[in-house]
């Protein structure tokens, strides 16, 4: 899906970029924008991620905004889990599991997380993942700003390994994200979801969906209202080889293929073959997580919002991975991605050469 920024540094405002540390400064040294104390319940399911579970708590824990909750359902682990959650006493943390510690699969624990809390905003969080300090403050923010929002999504950067890189991006107006879920695509990653609680719990997450059950939940979050997508990059996205995702690449397309016939099917649109489905997203399907677009979108992103300097680290990252990935798909994908940065460094030189000769 390509982003809408085309043009170079200085066409579109700069948005909240995580990778600079400019960012922490800002938010220590700066007011809370006033806002409604409206009540944010983060939704968390685990499942055997001992590794990673208390980083992201503590990710959520460091928020700068404080009226929520933090509820989080084992899902039956079978590492520690459950006893390092259980481990926090602040009273934020709730934690939920089934009776005999079974495992029943991420949309039923979401569903039951959602009959069971109050609150006026679900926020998703992954338990391998982490959050940006500000990411409810900036959501709540967007989605109190228009009674008409039901969803607010934003950017995001991945994890790999220990390093996060490739902070990704959109600049989209109302009438592109209304366009992109007609066509039964996503303007942007389905953990940032935030959206509105009554809806939420009215449309319940589908718990046939093993695999894809964000994105048929934020198709269906379309159909009832406006969303809104934030430039900033206010998610980070673990590369996980463990995850589910990862482990069934395969069942991964068979999902994802539900999705988009279902919501087709709902929307009174000609439903495509499985044939055709496949074909118009090969490149991407056969390609873990996304991830030679989501260097692309990432490199187009920060040569859009002015950072170069972090464009040229995206392209380094990426080949670094190309031995461990499709090398077909990052041969192409690192030499577009070369072009790319450095018409965009000429293009900023020959403006700035420009300017200085006026």
């Amino acid at each position: 899906m390509r982003s809408r920024p085309t043009g170079f540094a200085g066409h579109y405002p700069r948005p909240l970029l995580v990778a600079t540390s400019s960012v922490w400064r800002a938010r220590c040294c700066a007011e809370v924008t006033a806002m409604s104390d409206g009540k944010v319940v983060v939704l968390m399911a685990a499942y055997n991620v001992a590794e990673f579970i208390n980083e992201a708590i503590e990710s959520v824990l460091r928020q700068s905004y404080g009226h929520f909750e933090l509820h989080i359902f084992d899902d039956g682990s079978r590492d520690d889990t459950l006893s390092l959650a259980a481990a926090y006493t602040d009273p934020r943390v709730q934690i939920h599991h089934w009776p005999g510690h079974a495992n029943k699969g991420k949309a039923s624990c979401l569903n039951y997380l959602m009959e069971h809390t109050q609150c006026d905003y679900y926020m998703m969080m992954d338990a391998d993942d982490t959050a940006h300090p500000r990411r409810i403050e900036l959501n709540i923010q967007a989605a109190q700003a228009d009674p008409e929002r039901v969803l607010v999504m934003s950017g995001h950067e991945l994890i790999v390994g220990a390093q996060r890189m490739a902070p990704n991006g959109h600049f989209y107006a109302a009438s592109e994200v209304k366009q992109i879920f007609k066509n039964c695509r996503m303007p942007a990653h389905d953990p940032t979801m935030f959206f509105r609680a009554d809806i939420g719990r009215e449309l319940g997450f589908d718990e046939e969906q093993r695999l894809g059950q964000g994105v048929d939940f934020c198709q269906r979050l379309s159909e009832r209202g406006a969303v809104h997508v934030l430039p900033d990059v206010l998610y980070h996205y673990r590369i996980n080889p463990g995850s589910i995702t990862h482990r069934q690449s395969s069942a991964k397309t068979e999902f994802v293929y539900r999705v988009v016939a279902k919501a087709a099917e709902r929307r009174g649109h000609p439903i495509p073959t499985r044939e055709q489905f496949e074909n118009d997203n090969r490149r991407w399907l056969n390609d873990d997580n996304n991830l030679a677009g989501h260097f692309l979108e990432s490199v187009r992103y920060q040569m859009a919002t002015g950072q170069v300097a972090g464009a040229w680290r995206t392209v380094v990252q990426s080949l670094q991975l190309m031995p461990c990935r499709r090398r077909s798909t990052y041969k192409a994908s690192a030499g577009f991605l070369i072009g790319l940065v450095t018409a965009g460094w000429w293009h900023g030189r020959a403006n700035a050469n420009r300017g200085a000769a006026s």
